[in-house]
């Protein structure tokens, strides 16, 4: 069940009277459904995906604030009182009253994110993926990175569960991805205001340190990696981002969608080639734009130093030709 209006109030009889009156009314064009308990409430969340969620003030525990939901609006008992954690109505007002505070708060929110989603016409989201092992895919995201933050402002994310960038930037970062989709997962933050605390620079290019479990990336579903996304390119300053992806990733399909470009290293031989042409195969069978994908052959490159050293390396390198033909191809 989508598009849902989750309303929850110990009074029962009024949560099921405020559910009816906005089923006949139906101003938000959403299915209302009613609780009286937080246990049935979390349950329903579970299974389902909830639009708006109108709880009782003294209801908003930290389980409730763990259910994914778009918006929570409270129902505050005091007429003139100010809530901390989120917009608020007054549950005594008559129900037509309400319902307009309900749809106007829920309307504004609607007419932001339209304001925002115009990122689309002025920056980029470039994914590298590949089916294909052994190809130098990290290798090349992050030159590519490099050689683009010299005209743009670039923000590198690693979404594989074992990266390898702790120890080959000699690194052991405080915070970083893990943090982030924890910011992500709070209902009064956008994640976009904390870039500033998980990122680090390496030659120009802004880099969230990979997430500290394999099991961090697995718990978040496709919709909310686009949700994250979509937060960091409407807020914040960065222009490009560049999207590491590995396997591990739920709704692969979801983040190519929103990709401008994806680049698939591969390599030169019978295995590869069928790999790819799975990998085609499943693009069309979803019905992403085929004519996102960039085949990439990338030079070899062996490392010979870690830490600040690797990355400055990379950008002079055969693979930071390499990746400054691509960029000026793609102009």
């Amino acid at each position: 069940m989508k598009n849902v209006l989750a309303i929850c109030d110990r009074e029962k009889e009024y949560a099921h009277r405020l559910m009816e009156y906005i089923s006949r009314k139906n101003s938000l064009l959403l299915k209302a459904v009613a609780f009286s308990n937080e246990e049935s409430l979390c349950e329903f969340a579970e299974e389902n995906e909830i639009e708006v969620l109108l709880i009782e003030e003294g209801m908003l525990s930290e389980k409730v604030m763990n259910i994914k939901t778009e918006k929570i609006i409270l129902l505050r008992e005091e007429q003139d009182k100010k809530t901390e954690y989120a917009e608020s109505v007054y549950k005594y007002t008559s129900a037509d009253r309400l319902v307009k505070e309900v749809v106007s708060l829920y309307d504004a929110e609607n007419s932001i994110k339209n304001e925002k989603s115009d990122w689309r016409s002025r920056k980029k989201i470039i994914g590298v993926y590949t089916p294909v092992g052994g190809t130098r895919k990290t290798s090349f995201a992050l030159t590519l990175g490099q050689v683009m933050a010299k005209e743009s402002a670039v923000l590198y994310m690693n979404l594989e569960g074992f990266s390898g960038l702790s120890e080959i930037l000699e690194n052991n970062w405080d915070k970083g991805l893990s943090e982030l989709l924890y910011y992500a997962g709070q209902k009064s933050l956008a994640p976009a205001s904390k870039l500033g605390e998980v990122t680090v620079t390496r030659q120009n290019l802004d880099i969230v340190p990979p997430a500290e479990s394999p099991d961090d990336i697995h718990s978040i579903k496709g919709k909310e990696w686009v949700r994250l996304f979509d937060n960091i390119m409407s807020l914040s300053d960065y222009q490009i981002l560049i999207i590491d992806l590995g396997d591990e990733v739920d709704g692969l399909e979801e983040i190519f969608s929103i990709c401008s470009r994806i680049y698939v290293p591969v390599r030169d031989d019978k295995l590869s080639e069928a790999k790819f042409s799975e990998f085609m195969k499943y693009i069309k069978m979803n019905l992403i734009d085929d004519n996102k994908i960039k085949q990439l052959r990338i030079p070899f490159y062996k490392a010979a130093k870690l830490g600040n050293e690797y990355m400055e390396n990379l950008s002079w390198s055969e693979l930071g030709d390499y990746a400054r033909k691509i960029v000026q191809e793609e102009l």
